[in-house]
């Protein structure tokens, strides 16, 4: 199956339309940490945002108006087979045990292929539900999965986050790794990832470049301890970050426009997507 079709089969199932960026006003979604310690209680003013070089007047969303929508890439393929999918599966369960309500989750398995187990935008109770239902087998193709999450990422539906897990590194995704970071660049996705097997040194310069892009992070597990505390670790910072909100001022041209995020009289280190696609 190529990815093209393999998109189209996620989005018939999910029956939501491809992403289109909105570019009436922009939001930028922003993590600050001094060292290891997020910083919080930062207000609109202390951040400097920068529009293909021109300065921004932002305000700041309040973060008890919108919840996350954790869309949830999950890795079944034939070595996650046992106690690593028992792992995953506690996890993930912690993890959605500590949602709010008005948090979305939508939940996707793959292996040599991508599939819709829950969602799109479900409830955290739904999605465990959905759990019960995963089981591990085949190969991976965790290019392809990533660009199905990526285009499901509904930012009506709360702050768009994909956390994707892998235990290995892609072997059967038709999509380039080209084509998975234009599309992470045309998102408003924050792109986690967690690996926790050997994903080599070119898997693992791309998911450092998706993050980067995006104004994630990567991070890596080695037992069920260290998974658990990785999603923890993910969604204590989703619950830290800062969403930025402005309207484009003197900056008309369409196409790629570069962003730059940086804070006023403060300290820390900054870190949000790179840049968003003007239509």
């Amino acid at each position: 199956m190529t990815s093209a079709l393999l998109v189209a089969a996620v989005l018939a199932q999910a029956q939501v339309p491809t992403f289109e960026s909105r570019v009436e006003s922009v939001h930028v979604d922003v993590l600050v940490k001094r060292g290891d310690a997020i910083v919080s209680g930062l207000t609109a003013e202390d951040f400097d945002v920068r529009d293909q070089g021109i300065s921004q007047r932002v305000s700041l969303v309040a973060r008890d108006t919108i919840g996350v929508h954790a869309l949830l890439a999950l890795d079944v393929s034939g070595s996650v087979r046992g106690q690593r999918l028992e792992d995953l599966k506690a996890a993930v369960r912690a993890f959605l045990s500590k949602l709010e309500d008005r948090d979305r989750v939508t939940l996707l398995a793959f292996n040599h292929g991508a599939r819709l187990v829950a969602g799109p935008a479900a409830s955290a109770a739904q999605v465990e539900a959905a759990l019960t239902s995963l089981e591990a087998g085949g190969g991976t193709a965790l290019h392809d999965a990533l660009v199905a999450g990526l285009i499901l990422a509904d930012a009506g539906a709360g702050r768009p986050a994909l956390l994707a897990f892998s235990d290995g590194d892609n072997r059967l995704s038709w999509t380039s790794p080209e084509a998975l970071v234009e599309t992470a660049r045309a998102s408003e996705a924050v792109i986690y990832t967690i690996g926790a097997g050997s994903l080599g040194a070119s898997g693992r310069t791309l998911l450092e470049d998706l993050a980067d892009q995006t104004g994630g992070a990567v991070r890596e597990a080695r037992d069920g301890a260290s998974l658990r505390a990785a999603f923890g670790q993910i969604l204590s910072e989703l619950r830290g970050r800062y969403l930025l909100r402005y309207e484009p001022t003197g900056v008309e041209t369409p196409g790629w426009h570069k962003l730059e995020v940086k804070l006023k009289g403060r300290s820390g280190d900054a870190r949000a997507r790179r840049g968003y696609l003007r239509r």
